[in-house]
């Protein structure tokens, strides 16, 4: 205002973002000749933001930020439907969270993932923070929470169960073939209750199969189609078709409702996704005009040839007849023999619905092709391997396969095979690889496949570890102090050789030591047999890939001759500020066995971030044995375990440290007056150390001492 007067400066309001976090679009907003002293500024999306005033001549600025706030929703409890497909079951919700617009109407959604259906819409007036929903049938659901002005939305999950449980189970099975005398081949299926009694017996399983539907799967989870179960009677089966009936695949039956809902997979021809699979087979019959027979096959369900098909054959790309072939009543082949090598097109149909007509392609190859490989890399030494599968040709009784390295065209490997359609080298050093499959046929008129291979180095360092090399059998026991024991260790690598050294578990001085070598030409693991061992060891392994150690133990016989050790414990005392210990006294020496290095561990059962299992906490060694050590600053009320190695062999005992007293304390206790005129007094102290002492005065109600004295406090 002017100043000594009520009149107002006119003023000009400017408000610009200078930057966003919402990313809506903003306008710089001017407001001229304004005289309130109080001004609104409202639909402001988030950002960082300047305001300037002028008027009389002065400018003005501030800055201000807008923050971008969220939706919360807090599920304050759900309702399960008494029933399937029941709607009694209910939710209710409450708003958390920044709460600044909730004086705003909002819109909430809710959305039945099961079947995709919006179930509910309402508004919630503005000021409600809670509210519930009712009569929801048992299903998976989205709730959707929306403030259109200020473009927030949130969603939440929420399943509303059934009280009801399902008895029994359904099995199904391919019991038929399929069947293609309708508009398209369709599978039957077989489907029955399991349970006891028939279904008849299990009211909640036939209200879910009430109006319950199916859904085919692949493997991948692509969705293929869908149809309604049959009514079920007692244990018996009942069939339904589908178009499909995908190998590794699984059917879904869900609750009219679409909730809840029982999976189980299929079985199935391999290969097979719809209820058929056009499976020719090829006949290699060798040089000159004799070429190749192709026996065209479909499949049903069963993996039977299905009959009755008539098959017309063309040359892919020319369109050129090649023949037709109608297949007679128990006829089970359709040949087209002396086939040229190229590609080609088939028309079929069932001779019962000629209407039905199916496209498929087949090739008749004359060159070796790959059909799928696998590598895998090379860790260290020749630790690699080569497989690939390549085309299946009938009828050739002989294959050579050569590994050829690259970069001095040298075959490093070869060997030959009667039959089949894959080659495999194992044992293969990383580097680059030319690989050769030939058949062995009269007139060479089949090309040999020729494949490029690539043999990488792992890189992945968990490979280069111990976990390939296990103790696999122990074929002999120990015997205390003795060192009789015998053990077979498995290397499953094929490592080049393995270089092992048994270690003195205290001295770390070698007890013996040696080397395995695989058999020529082989392609797998082999065993690497020890013996000679004390009852507890440290065995290292020398490998192409490093060298790995650990400490293995064998199962002691003839116990009896072990002295041992005894262990106590003792209480931590808050009052004296002493944590709890773990004493051990070995009787070695009062046995009469000599002097040797020993060594004393202990292990702690805990949890460090991945589960509990036991750690190495402490740990002494001596030349000579250790007959008495203690293990103090330990831990109240947790487990440890101790061990005690004695010339290769170890003793193992656990205990659990006592809780730490709460401090030292007395109780007092008194008898009677005697006739004498005598009582007597007991004064008991508890959370004090083994040996510690207490002085006891005892005044009596004149203050005048009656008793002075120091005396064990244990």
């Amino acid at each position: 205002r002017v100043a000594n007067t009520s009149e107002a400066c006119p003023v000009k309001l400017t408000v610009q973002r200078t930057s966003t976090a919402s990313g809506l679009p903003f306008t710089t907003i001017v407001k001229n000749n304004l005289t309130e002293e109080n001004v609104l500024i409202d639909n402001l999306p988030a950002g960082n933001y300047l305001v300037t005033a002028e008027y009389g001549g002065l400018n003005f600025i501030a800055t201000f930020v807008i923050s971008e706030s969220g939706i919360g929703l807090a599920n304050r409890g759900i309702t399960s439907a008494q029933a399937y497909c029941d709607p009694s079951g209910s939710v209710k919700w409450e708003l958390t969270g920044s709460s600044y617009f909730y004086y705003a109407p909002l819109d909430v959604k809710i959305t039945n993932r099961n079947t995709g259906n919006l179930v509910r819409r309402f508004t919630l007036p503005a000021g409600q923070t809670v509210f519930e929903t009712k009569n929801l049938v048992p299903g998976d659901y989205t709730l959707t929470v929306r403030y259109d002005k200020a473009n927030l939305e949130t969603n939440a999950y929420f399943t509303v169960n059934s009280k009801a449980n399902r008895e029994g189970d359904l099995n199904f099975s391919i019991d038929e073939g399929s069947e293609f005398c309708g508009d398209q081949p369709m599978a039957k299926l077989a489907v029955n209750y399991t349970g006891n009694g028939g279904i008849e017996n299990a009211p909640q399983m036939q209200a879910f199969m009430n109006g319950a539907t199916f859904e085919v799967y692949t493997r991948e989870g692509q969705f293929l189609y869908s149809g309604v179960m049959p009514q079920l009677t007692g244990n018996a089966k009942s069939t339904f078709e589908t178009p499909y009936i995908p190998q590794g695949g699984y059917i879904t039956v869900k609750a009219a409702c679409g909730y809840p809902t029982l999976s189980k997979n299929l079985g199935g021809v391999a290969g097979m996704v719809k209820a058929y699979l056009f499976s020719p087979t090829f006949t290699y019959r060798g040089c000159g005009s004799r070429g190749t027979n192709v026996d065209l096959r479909v499949l049903d369900t069963k993996g039977s040839v299905v009959p009755l098909i008539t098959y017309t054959v063309k040359k892919k790309g020319t369109g050129e007849l090649i023949g037709t072939y109608e297949m007679k009543e128990g006829v089970n082949t359709a040949i087209f023999a002396n086939m040229e090598p190229g590609d080609y097109t088939v028309e079929w149909y069932p001779q019962c619905n000629p209407a039905q007509k199916h496209q498929e392609e087949f090739t008749v190859p004359d060159k070796v092709s790959e059909v799928s490989r696998a590598v895998l890399p090379a860790i260290c030494d020749e630790m690699g391997s080569i497989q690939i599968v390549y085309t299946n040709f009938t009828n050739i009784g002989g294959w050579r396969y050569e590994l050829i390295r690259k970069s001095d065209n040298k075959t490093i490997r070869m060997y030959g095979s009667g039959g089949g359609n894959s080659l495999y080298f194992e044992r293969v050093p990383a580097g680059e690889y030319t690989v050769k499959a030939t058949p062995i046929v009269e007139c060479n008129d089949l090309t040999p496949g020729v494949f490029d291979v690539t043999v990488p180095v792992e890189t992945d360092p968990r490979m280069n570890t111990d976990r390939f090399i296990i103790l696999w059998q122990r074929d002999a026991p120990a015997q205390p102090y003795q060192r009789v024991g015998k053990v077979r260790y498995y290397s499953y690598r094929p490592y080049s050789y393995v270089k092992w050294r048994v270690l003195d578990v205290t001295t770390n001085a070698e007890i013996s030591k040696g080397e395995v070598r695989p058999i020529p030409n082989n392609m797998g693991g082999y065993p690497i047999p020890i013996q000679g061992l004390p009852q507890t060891y440290k065995i290292e392994f020398e490998t192409p890939c490093g060298t790995f150690s650990r400490i293995d133990s064998l199962t002691v016989v003839n116990r009896r001759s072990m002295p041992g050790f005894d262990m106590t414990t003792t209480q931590g005392s808050t009052t004296c500020n002493t944590p709890p210990t773990i004493k051990i006294h070995s009787l070695l020496k009062e046995a009469g066995l000599p002097d040797k290095p020993t060594r004393v561990q202990l292990y702690l059962y805990d949890n460090r971030g991945s589960g509990y299992q036991w750690y190495l906490v402490k740990e002494a060694t001596d030349p000579n044995i250790i007959e008495d050590y203690t293990f103090d600053n330990l831990l109240p009320s947790r487990t440890y375990y101790v061990n005690y190695f004695y010339d290769g062999t170890a003793e193992r005992k656990q205990t659990t440290t006592p809780p730490i007293a709460a401090g030292a304390d007395i109780l007092l206790s008194s008898s009677q007056f005697s006739p004498k005129g005598n009582a007597i007094l007991t004064v008991s102290s508890i959370g004090v150390d083994p040996g510690a002492t207490m002085k006891v005065i005892i005044t009596d109600n004149l203050g005048t001492e009656v008793y002075n004295q120091t005396v064990p406090a244990d």
